[in-house]
Order: structure tokens, then sequence, then C-alpha cells
């Protein structure tokens, strides 16, 4: 969640007009010059520049207004705001732990400033939420930050998916069920705002079909997977990972209900979308492990299969041939389980064509 998207603080500085910044007029120009570099970046969306001009006000801010003060803090908020997301827990530990000391201080300032319940706090529990590594931590300044919202707003909704969608990604196994709820809480609220075309809808439902899925509520998944590919489709005049994710996930569902020609057209639609590269080796978009040899499992012999096959204009396998094999019971096996894989197929001006791939599948037994 940010701040600057939904103007829960205005950061009124004055900036060359008060009598604070009259007292140095040295740092006041260095500060004037700093916010000044900071907003160019933020338009021009200079990453960079952003990072390094949002530290450079807070750091000559605090000198000019005090350690304690708002505006302070409003500085410490832009900066941090600034800073990247951090994908892990672990390998972004520095970046989380400088994140996570700026919001605390934050929060000692607003504290100081703003009411308990106050809507300019939210920014910083959500973004103390986002920086701690503790999954109960994480859990609560979600908590305390969602009760602050307006009831029965798009914003509200936002910021369900926001928190839903960390957990899931940072804290699943302690918080799966905190996750899962707050997905269905925004999921409540963009029906009940939203039109059915808009993105938020989309996007919310392919989270309450990975969900299903997760549960294997089979019909349930392919019912929301369905209308975010829709709305692409109809409304839409864009692509998106969800909508990529949304066609590959149908493919696995339909394809263990038996649905092979419901699941062709969304391999159809995979391949317009991603361009064929004939120097890469294709990936499957639905595939079933073949099963180990008894045989070779006896014996203690690991193994593999080389294979060539086609993939016909529909994405299915067909014409298997073996280029090599460590064992025949290895390549039968292979053989078996490729048939059952599905592609997204060639197109060539415009239309699906046949075209020939191979893959390498190897057998490796557990020695634990």
């Amino acid at each position: 969640m940010k701040l600057n998207t939904y103007c829960l603080v205005a950061l009124a500085l004055s900036l060359a007009s008060t009598t604070t910044l009259a007292n140095n007029d040295s740092t006041t120009e260095q500060f004037k010059q700093a916010y000044k570099n900071y907003q160019q970046a933020v338009t021009n969306n200079q990453i960079d520049n952003k990072i390094k001009y949002a530290e450079q006000a807070y750091l000559i801010g605090q000198q000019l207004y005090g350690e304690q003060a708002l505006n302070t803090a409003n500085l410490a908020l832009n900066y941090a705001l600034s800073l990247p997301e951090a994908k892990s827990q672990i390998s972004n530990k520095p970046l989380l732990e400088q994140k996570y000391a700026l919001y605390k201080t934050i929060l000692s300032i607003y504290s100081n400033h703003y009411e308990e319940e106050a809507i300019e706090l939210v920014d910083v529990y959500f973004g103390l939420a986002k920086s701690t590594s503790s999954a109960s931590e994480s859990d609560d300044y979600f908590e305390h930050g969602l009760t602050l919202l307006p009831k029965k707003s798009k914003l509200l909704a936002d910021s369900y998916s926001e928190a839903s969608m960390h957990l899931f990604n940072h804290h699943q196994f302690e918080k799966y069920k905190v996750a899962r709820k707050y997905a269905y809480e925004a999921d409540e609220l963009y029906r009940e705002l939203l039109p059915e075309n808009s993105f938020e809808r989309a996007k919310s439902n392919y989270l309450i079909g990975m969900i299903a899925q997760g549960m294997r509520k089979k019909n349930e998944a392919i019912k929301r997977f369905n209308e975010v590919v829709d709305v692409f489709d109809k409304h839409l005049d864009f692509d998106h990972p969800f909508e990529l994710a949304a066609h590959s996930r149908l493919i696995d569902l339909y394809e263990d209900q038996g649905k092979s020609e419901e699941a062709t057209k969304h391999c159809i639609a995979i391949a317009k979308m991603v361009p064929w590269k004939d120097e890469l080796e294709q990936t499957p978009l639905h595939r079933t492990n073949p099963d180990y040899p008894i045989s070779m499992v006896k014996r203690g012999k690991d193994g593999f299969a080389q294979l060539e096959f086609d993939i016909t204009p529909a994405g299915f396998v067909d014409n298997i041939r073996v280029l090599d094999k460590s064992n025949e019971a290895f390549a039968k096996e292979s053989i078996k389980a490729l048939k059952k894989w599905r592609y997204a197929p060639k197109f060539e001006n415009g239309q699906a064509i046949t075209a020939t791939a191979q893959v390498q599948i190897d057998f490796q037994l557990s020695r634990g």
C-alpha cells in the first residue's frame, strides 16, 4: 500500500517559506534542491534518483525540522516508500531491516501527532508488516492498519488484497488461513463495488482461483480462472501475467478432469501470447511424471531417455521418437508419460502448425 497513491498524507512542508527553514540559509537551499530533485525523479519514474534524493531530503530535513518533527516523519516515509520491495525475506534482509527501522521511526513520531485511529498511520503499519521477518508481527501490523480504513471502500479492498498477497508470498505456512480470509474479504468488496470487467476483479479472481485449486475445489478454480481470461479477452486491451497464468492453470485443471479439448483452447491462447523460440527447449504447459520402472528400482539404477516428438497445432504430443536412452525400461515409461503432456503450439503467419521438439527425461532414485 503506497501513501502517495491514496493521498493519506499530504506533504505540506511549506518548503521555502517557514521560519524554521530561515534559520540556516545554506542548509535550506540544500534541502530545497534535494526535495526538488526527488519530486522530479518521482515525475520521471527514475527509481535510483528517487531513492537517492528521498534519502538526501530526509537527512537534511532532520537538521532543519528536528528529528521528532512531523515533516521529518513525512520525509522518512517518502524515503521508505522509495526503497524497492524485498522479494525475499532472506536474501533481502539488510533492505528489510533498513525499511523496518525507518517505519519504526515514523510510527514513533506519528504517534505524537496523530490519534491512535488516524488514517495517516495505515501506510506505516503496512510498511512495518511488509518489512518484518516475523509472521506474527506482520499479521498484527496488517490487522491494525486494516481497522483504520473506511468500511465498504475500494481502499479497504485493495488493502485486504495487498495484505493477502504478502502473507501468501512470505508467511504462507504460518498465516495461510489469515491470507485466505483477507483474499475473500477483498473479493467480496470488489464484487460489491466494481464492475466485473475491472482489472481488480480479474486479479481477485485469480487469487481466489489459486486458493480453490489448492483446496482441491477444482470446479470453483475453473470458474474463477475462466472469469480472469474472459475479462482480458473481452474488456482489457493488454496482456498480463495473471492472464497467462490463468490459462496455464486451466490446462492443468481440465487435463486432470480428462477434458483435453477444453484445455486445447488455452494451449492455443498461450501460444498467441508467448512467441515460439526454436533455439529454446519448449516448456510443457501440462505434464505428468513418468512411473519409475520397477525393474530399475530393484537394481538401484538411475537413467534417462532422450526423446524427439511433434507438437500438433492443438498442442498435443505426437509421433514420439527415441534418440537415446540408458535402458529400454526408462524409454518406455518416458513415452507413456510424454503422450499426456500438453504444449503451446507453434504459430506461423497467424496459423498453428506442427513443430518438432526434444526433451530429456531423467530418472534418479532418492538415496537418503
